[in-house]
């Protein structure tokens, strides 16, 4: 195959790929340019309509958006405004708040030392309620204390009623005692003055006192001549009285007792005063006694008791000072029955009394 000098080949006869390609390739590429051209000019064009529509869209945008920021600066404007409303009633409600405040803070203080007062009201009532409860518990002891005393005094009432009823009979008792021990003195003295012995039994106790210078020497024991013919005249007198009938009953005892003044020792008043009275007692109980009868000697032996007392019942003068002679004495008195008890229940009524 020839080439010619124009780069087609004359001759055909000779065919290689490499020519074929390169017609091949140079049509692509014309292709691939025009393509490329028809690319930009695309593209330049679609660039200068995005550009007018760009431009257009921002304008419409600018428009927009100062339509819009003018609407935004009246409404802000309009916020400014009310703002401003609002800022000077705020300042208002500040300026009624801080008044409110002080006030609140006047009314705080004055609650405080209400609470104050009222705390120690309180505190005051609580001491107040603590001693009403101690009061109450006080009481309430009180009240229990009473019941129980009502109770003790009822219970003392009747003890007092079953007493007095036993008061009564007894006094009843003791008043026909005290009319006996009466009776007895008196008709012992109205006896006494009938057969002309001149001495006197105590209206009080029925005690008939001797004379120790009539009875004895001084300073002895032995019954004197005149002191046996003083007791021979006295003593049937005397028995006969308490030996009748509506007094022997009630006789408990006869009692015989000595009595010495201040003058000496105690022991030898002592044994003076026993010695003399057991004398008196051995004359008118002797088994040779001629002036009283078997039966009364008898009597008289079962009832008579001999004591010496020395000095303990001294007789005084107005004076204070002690009598002597009328201490120095022999004593016979009766005791009934009862006269112990005629002699409590007497103190029993002069205490209550």
């Amino acid at each position: 195959m020839k080439k010619r000098h124009d780069g087609y080949y004359e001759d055909r006869e000779t065919f290689t790929p490499w020519e074929t390609y390169s017609d091949l390739y140079c049509g692509l590429l014309l292709v691939f340019v025009l393509l490329f051209f028809f690319a930009v000019y695309q593209y330049i064009d679609a660039r200068e309509r995005n550009n007018a529509e760009t431009a257009e869209l921002q304008n419409s945008m600018r428009e927009e958006q100062a339509s819009v920021l003018a609407l935004y600066k009246a409404d802000l404007e309009d916020q400014e405004a009310a703002y401003r409303e609002k800022s000077r009633e705020l300042d208002s409600q500040k300026t009624a708040l801080a008044i409110m405040q002080s006030d609140l803070e006047e009314r705080t203080a004055l609650l405080d030392e209400q609470q104050k007062l009222i705390d120690a009201q309180e505190q005051q009532m609580n001491g107040q309620q603590e001693q009403l409860i101690n009061q109450q518990e006080k009481l309430d002891s009180q009240q229990k204390t009473l019941n129980e005393q009502k109770l003790l005094i009822k219970n003392q009432q009747k003890e007092l009623e079953a007493q007095q009823a036993l008061l009564d009979s007894q006094a009843d008792q003791i008043e026909q005692i005290v009319g006996i021990h009466g009776q007895l003195i008196d008709e012992l003295n109205g006896e006494l003055a009938a057969n002309q012995i001149q001495i006197q039994a105590d209206r009080r106790t029925g005690a008939i006192a001797f004379s120790s210078a009539v009875l004895f020497a001084k300073d002895r024991d032995e019954l004197s001549e005149e002191g046996k013919a003083f007791f021979r005249s006295f003593m049937p007198v005397y028995m006969e009285v308490l030996l009748q009938e509506k007094f022997r009953d009630h006789i408990a005892e006869i009692i015989i007792e000595g009595h010495t003044d201040d003058s000496g020792s105690y022991l030898h008043n002592l044994e003076l005063s026993q010695q003399r009275a057991g004398s008196v007692a051995e004359y008118i109980l002797s088994d040779d006694c001629d002036f009283l009868d078997a039966d009364t000697v008898a009597a008289l032996k079962s009832l008579v008791t001999v004591n010496g007392c020395a000095d303990k019942d001294l007789i005084y003068q107005s004076d204070g000072k002690v009598d002597a002679d009328r201490s120095r004495r022999v004593e016979i008195k009766f005791r009934l029955k009862d006269q112990e008890m005629i002699r409590e229940m007497d103190e029993i009524l002069n205490k209550e009394d």
